[in-house]
This record gives C-alpha cells, sequence and structure tokens, in this order.
C-alpha cells in the first residue's frame, strides 16, 4: 500500500441513472467502461474496493409511491422488489465486463440466488483482502429503503474507510447545478445540514444511519478523468459531508 494513500477500503455508489444512457434506461456500457477505467490505478495501489450499483436504469421503485398511476396497478413492496432484482442484473452485467479485463471480482447477493455467494460481512472482507473488487447486489433485501441504505450499510458492515457517491456533477449544491446557472456548492458540509436543508443528496435512512456511526461521504463528479485517485490520495475532491 502506497504511503500517500488516505482511503485504503472505499465504497463506491453508483446510482442507476449513472449507469444509464441519455434517457437514463437501458444500460450505458460506456459509463461501465468508465468505471473500470477510473478503478484500475486503485486496484494498483491495492486500494480495497466495494462497489454497489442501483437499479434506476431497469425500474425505480420509487417510482410507484410518486405517481398514482402506478400506485394504483403495483404495490410499493413488489415494485421494490423489482428494483432489488435490477441491481443484480446491473450488478452481473459489471462482474461480466471486470472478468474480461482480468480483474478478480466477486458479487455477494443480499438476495438468496443459487449462483451468486449470499453477503456475510466476514466473507466480504476477506474477499477484500485478497485483492478482490466486491460488488453488492440486492439492495438491503427489504422495501421501502433505497440502494443509497444498502451502500451505507455495507460500507459499515465491511469497515470502508468512506463512502463515495458517484455522479454526474461535482457535488453537492442547493439546488441543481444543471437547471440553475445560481446553484450555490457545498465544498463542506455536515449530516445535519444536510437533512435540515433538504438537499437531495442520499436518502434520509442512509444520512442518518451515516451520522450515527460517524461514516464520512464524499459526492463527487466521477466523469472527470482522475478524480477518484485524487481523492483516495487525500486531495479535496467534490463535497465532504461528516
Amino acid at each position: 500500500m502506497s504511503p500517500n494513500i488516505k482511503y485504503k477500503h472505499v465504497l463506491l455508489k453508483f446510482s442507476g441513472e449513472f449507469l444509464g444512457d441519455s434517457n437514463g434506461q437501458n444500460i450505458n456500457i460506456n459509463s461501465l467502461l468508465n468505471i473500470i477505467k477510473e478503478i484500475k490505478p486503485l486496484i494498483d495501489l491495492k486500494v480495497q474496493i466495494g462497489i454497489v450499483l442501483g437499479a434506476g436504469n431497469i425500474f425505480r421503485g420509487s417510482v410507484i409511491r410518486q405517481k398514482e398511476k402506478f400506485a394504483r396497478t403495483f404495490t410499493q413492496t413488489e415494485a421494490d422488489k423489482a428494483g432489488m432484482l435490477g441491481t443484480v442484473i446491473n450488478s452481473l452485467l459489471f462482474s461480466d465486463m471486470l472478468s474480461q479485463e482480468k480483474i478478480k471480482n466477486r458479487i455477494f447477493s443480499t438476495l438468496f440466488i443459487d449462483s451468486l455467494p449470499f453477503f456475510n460481512a466476514k466473507d466480504a472482507i476477506d474477499s477484500l483482502k485478497n485483492g478482490y473488487v466486491n460488488i453488492y447486489a440486492g439492495g438491503t433485501s427489504n422495501p421501502f429503503v433505497t440502494t443509497d441504505t444498502s451502500a451505507v450499510l455495507k460500507a459499515l458492515e465491511t469497515n470502508a474507510d468512506i463512502l463515495i457517491k458517484a455522479t454526474k456533477v461535482d457535488g453537492v449544491f442547493d439546488k441543481d447545478p444543471v437547471k440553475y446557472k445560481d446553484a450555490e456548492f457545498f465544498k463542506d458540509i455536515s449530516y445535519i445540514s444536510v437533512i435540515e436543508k433538504k438537499l437531495k443528496v442520499m436518502d434520509l435512512t442512509s444520512l442518518s444511519m451515516a451520522m450515527e456511526n460517524d461514516l464520512p461521504i464524499t459526492v463527487m463528479n466521477f466523469f472527470k478523468k482522475g478524480n477518484i485517485l485524487k481523492l483516495v490520495q487525500g486531495h479535496t475532491i467534490g463535497t465532504f459531508i461528516h
């Protein structure tokens, strides 16, 4: 391990929208290739990497409770189950791409799927120590929470140094910087401020859990080449939530 590395174990969270095409749907192969390209330097430095992929590009359970016409057709519980299966699909595709790049990886699922190892914290930690990139699929296996909560849980269960939420913008703003040019950027902000300001960074459950367990979070633009490497080396990148 290089002495210049600040974070020796990171948990990377990618939303389904991040993985999707220009319409936020299907799956954008270039996004997955970009992830691989950016994590390779970390692997060379023997940084332990855990990854949680969302499923918004396939199916978003949250849509059910937002739109009445869907709520009359699907229950939230079943919709969330479909979303959890979506994370497995994304994980299988990403795992295959990693393997083709000769990167050792292992999927751990919180859903009982015969062909995949069921998540166990001890096994996951051993896997990381043996140089595997871990992919955590299946969300929390429970409805009514998002993959943000799953990411925080897996970071805590595997003793990650930091949770990194990958986005397409430079960090946390008071409003959508794509729509509003006067959006205020937060370089450093507390968990409670994020909650009080109702900033749409992560869901309330995940933020509260991170706050209670002092898990630092960085929200950053993953599309800027070298950002993730700079971050693990201790540079200030994106927004630091603590």
